[in-house]
């Protein structure tokens, strides 16, 4: 997570009366030569952009070969063994692997994967009952194929074994088997052996059939030195000498799972914990791991209470890489982290990377679940592995720390954060057809994190929390240990609806949200003599000069409250079936509407000028009457509605004039990013000096009140 900015969440004694009106003619002036400024700024930036935007590339390339397996015959079981030679001059390994297969119809070759790992093909076997001879191999090196050519066909029904001996490098380029290191106390450099499989790696390590889809058990057998220790996803049932200072160290057959979830370390790390749950780092850092080992255990059991299903496997290792590519990686049993996404020192780390580590580990947890359990049949549905991890996270650490207020830090850091990209022409549905390794990594992105992320929560807003509980319980033990598309999410959460009031077609609403890229912008405008409002809904594109036929359209929750009686409870009250829609009932000319309650759907609300004008008097009068949710949602959709030309920007930046007044962390998140945008196109311009001392004015309260010394009871937001 990024650092917070500093605010004060203290409030002031006594009934605050705000004094917006001291800022006078003077800020009027300097916000009115402002929009001069932005005009220019737009002619003008600072920080120019690169590309055309467009989207489209410079170059037609050479269309991706299609990698996917054939589906003639499946794995039920591997057996395999490794031995890393961790020495310099000589990083490679040795490996064997035994094969069990299942033939679902007849067919004259095997086909397994594999990637820069060399079979030795003297040992190249394939044993059973009535088993055909190996005529030959190949290697289709652009399709990552290692193929058996038989000399008759395999029989349908009946089970095989592959045999094959190997060998690979143990790479530096931090994929598949690699090797990573560190230096000691002494200076000493110390080696050790690591693996990162997803997406489409573990074929560095082994040839396997490498496809999430393709599940099956893993009997796993590490040959290490005698003076380093192996992991591997499940507990170590028995260590055997091999001779040279060599020990094999054999793994408990593991559940029912997919290759990328495999891992195995070989290294001279120490461990905090029990046989049950631990945590791993090198030495020096051990001590680090304690806050590591005091809230993985708890959110774990969270899960197990929230998602209602066991935690399958008897142990959990969590372990500390010094050279790691990504955050960190959810291997079932053995979850492998970045340093900084484990370890937090009191002493000297500050409370984001306190927060960071908490939210990587509930993250990576989460998935123990959504992704090992039930894992999608193939990657265009990666988003309901990280989309669930990513909002689920949030409820993991809520658990253990209630005060640090995780639902609303959702709002800017995941859904007002993504909007910020699925608002260009560039952007993508969250489930996208993937065919090759290149274009499966492509789609590990903030879309499918992020968005992801954002529309579940919407989802769990709009079933209710007792029908959106169920229905994942009813998904996971349906799925469990086996694969899934999202149809088969959506169907439980479904069924799971009570017949009693409207039932709600989940596929039918969330296709429209996961189908299609991009996400709408809701126009509500009142009629004040009627009480009533249309509702309208388009696309959001960010660009101004975007001219675009776009007809997407949305099954949106729509959500509103009004300044007579306003409750922040964000209930659906209506839906848009693809379709505009009407409000009646609402008060007078004299107070607002504000849609999008706690802004729990993926949508940006434009409203007509004089309900604007009511929202920004209500801030000036008494913010507090407003969320603070709600209050950093209308500032965040009015200044990025300004910056695609579909709101003034005068209007706009009046919903900042407030801010002196505010103490609540979310309003000032949402307003100093869309500040950040606007400094930086009018930087060079003549107005930038008032801008600057305007947003000085702004701050001035609330750094004079936060300080430079943390209090002890000071709220994590603004430590």
């Amino acid at each position: 997570m990024d650092s917070k900015t500093g605010v004060d969440f203290k409030q002031p004694k006594g009934y605050f009366v705000p004094r917006w009106a001291l800022l006078g003619a003077g800020l009027a002036v300097a916000l009115a030569l402002l929009i001069v400024g932005l005009l220019v700024g737009y002619l003008a930036p600072c920080h120019a952009k690169t590309g055309s935007g467009s989207g489209e590339p410079d170059n037609v390339s050479k269309p991706l070969p299609y990698v996917r397996l054939p589906r003639s015959v499946v794995p039920d079981h591997y057996d395999v063994e490794l031995q890393p030679f961790i020495f310099p001059g000589n990083f490679t390994f040795e490996g064997k692997v035994r094969i069990v297969i299942r033939v679902l119809e007849p067919t004259d070759n095997v086909t397994l994967h594999i990637n820069n790992v060399t079979v030795r093909e003297e040992s190249v076997r394939l044993n059973g009952a009535d088993a055909p001879g190996v005529a030959s191999v190949s290697e289709d090196k652009e399709r990552q194929f290692y193929i058996l050519h038989l000399k008759s066909n395999l029989v349908a029904g009946r089970q095989y074994e592959v045999l094959l001996d190997y060998l690979g490098s143990l790479n530096d380029q931090l994929a598949g088997f690699y090797r990573s290191s560190y230096k000691d106390e002494d200076g000493q450099t110390r080696w050790l052996a690591t693996t990162q499989f997803q997406p489409t790696d573990a074929r560095r390590a082994f040839p396997c059939f490498d496809e999430p889809g393709l599940k099956a058990t893993f009997n796993i057998t590490l040959v290490r030195p005698d003076n380093l220790t192996s992991l591997s996803n499940m507990p170590l049932i028995d260590s055997k000498p091999r001779g040279g200072g060599w020990i094999a160290d054999q793994f408990q057959t593991t559940v029912r799972m997919s290759t990328y979830l495999l891992a195995f370390v070989v290294s001279d790390f120490k461990r905090k914990g029990t046989d049950k749950f631990a945590v791993w780092s090198r030495e020096a850092v051990i001590d680090t791991t304690d806050y590591a080992l005091q809230v993985g255990p708890a959110i774990l059991s969270f899960y197990e209470t929230f998602f209602k299903v066991k935690y399958p496997l008897p142990k959990t290792d969590m372990i500390a890489i010094p050279d790691f590519s990504a955050g960190a990686m959810e291997n079932w049993g053995l979850i492998t982290y970045r340093e900084t996404a484990l370890l937090f020192d009191p002493r000297f780390s500050s409370s984001s990377n306190r927060q960071r580590v908490a939210t990587v580990i509930s993250h990576e947890l989460a998935h123990q679940w959504f992704g090992n359990l039930v894992t999608p049949l193939w990657w265009d549905d990666l988003w309901l592995n990280e989309g669930f991890a990513s909002y689920v996270e949030y409820l993991g650490v809520e658990a253990v720390h209630p005060d640090w207020q995780m639902d609303q830090q959702f709002v800017l850091d995941e859904l007002q954060d993504v909007m910020d990209l699925d608002c260009l022409k560039t952007s993508h549905p969250i489930s996208l057809p993937v065919r090759h390794p290149d274009e499966i990594n492509e789609i590990f992105d903030r879309i499918s994190y992020g968005k992801g992320a954002s529309i579940i929560r919407m989802m769990k807003y709009f079933l209710g929390d007792d029908n959106f509980k169920n229905g994942l319980m009813n998904y996971l033990n349906a799925k469990k240990f086996d694969n899934a598309v999202q149809d088969d999410l959506w169907k439980h959460l479904t069924d799971v609806q009570s017949n009693g009031g409207e039932r709600i077609d989940v596929k039918k609403v969330m296709d429209s949200w996961t189908l299609q890229m991009g996400y709408p912008v809701v126009s509500v405008v009142r009629n004040y003599a009627a009480g009533t409002a249309t509702v309208q809904q388009s696309r959001f594109l960010l660009e101004p000069s975007a001219e675009s036929t776009d007809t997407s359209s949305w099954e949106i929750p729509f959500t509103y409250t009004d300044g007579l009686n306003p409750v922040w409870n964000p209930k659906t009250k209506m839906w848009l079936h693809k379709t505009n829609g009407s409000i009646k009932g609402l008060p007078s000319r004299d107070y607002w509407v504000v849609a999008n309650v706690q802004e729990v759907g993926y949508y940006r609300v434009n409203y007509d000028e004089h309900n604007w004008r009511l929202l920004i008097k209500q801030f000036q009068q008494d913010h507090k009457k407003i969320h603070p949710v709600n209050r950093a949602q209308i500032i965040d959709d009015s200044l990025d509605l300004a910056r695609a030309g579909l709101l003034d920007y005068q209007l706009a930046l009046n919903t900042s004039l407030y801010l002196r007044n505010e103490d609540e962390y979310l309003p000032w998140k949402a307003a100093l990013h869309g500040f950040s945008f606007i400094d930086s196109m009018i930087c060079r311009s003549a107005i930038y000096g008032k801008w600057k001392e305007y947003v000085k004015v702004q701050l001035k309260r609330t750094y004079d009140q936060l300080g430079w010394e943390e209090k002890a009871d000071e709220n994590i937001l603004t430590q």
